[in-house]
């Protein structure tokens, strides 16, 4: 499995059930744009996964709607504002995880019952592969034996740990 785009599924339907309560949790289908295409959860992940690196994520306000975009579909200077994004966000999560003491990880997420880890690298690589245009940070885990990832939400909204 891959669980960089298993994080990211994650990352997307918990913040559009968070913008959107009025829906239940996003549903465990997924509607891809701009090509359409219609993927079971499983089916999603390997797409995720099999596409080229970085890859622009855009949780939709739709639950079960993601627009992605690979750095291939930009002209030369907007490629050049990602990798600089990509780079900045790497440091970002480098740095906060020293802050937090739990530099080497490793980077826990749950989903109901299923709970995932990723090491300290693992983390990292999957912050040069996804852009989401969500806040994302790290809190310490309640054990204190690694870093939970954590969701920001627009608008004062108080923060979402996965």
């Amino acid at each position: 499995m891959d669980t960089g785009a298993e994080l990211t599924l994650q990352i997307v339907r918990r913040a559009q059930s968070y913008a959107r309560p009025d829906v239940p949790l996003a549903p465990d289908s997924w509607l891809l744009w701009p090509g359409g295409e219609r993927l079971d959860w499983v089916s999603a992940r390997a797409r995720l996964g099999a596409l080229a690196k970085p890859l622009l994520v855009a949780p939709l306000l739709e639950p079960g709607m993601l627009g992605l975009w690979t750095i291939d579909a930009l002209d030369e200077a907007r490629k050049q504002v990602v990798g600089h994004g990509v780079a900045t966000q790497v440091r970002y999560y480098a740095e906060k995880l020293a802050a937090l003491g739990v530099e080497y990880g490793p980077i826990r997420f749950k989903s109901g019952t299923s709970e995932y880890s990723m090491s300290r690298e693992e983390f990292l690589h999957w912050a040069t592969e996804y852009a989401i245009n969500v806040g994302i940070s790290l809190e310490v885990a309640a054990d204190a034996l690694g870093a939970r990832v954590r969701i920001l939400p627009s608008r004062g909204r108080p923060p979402l740990t996965l």
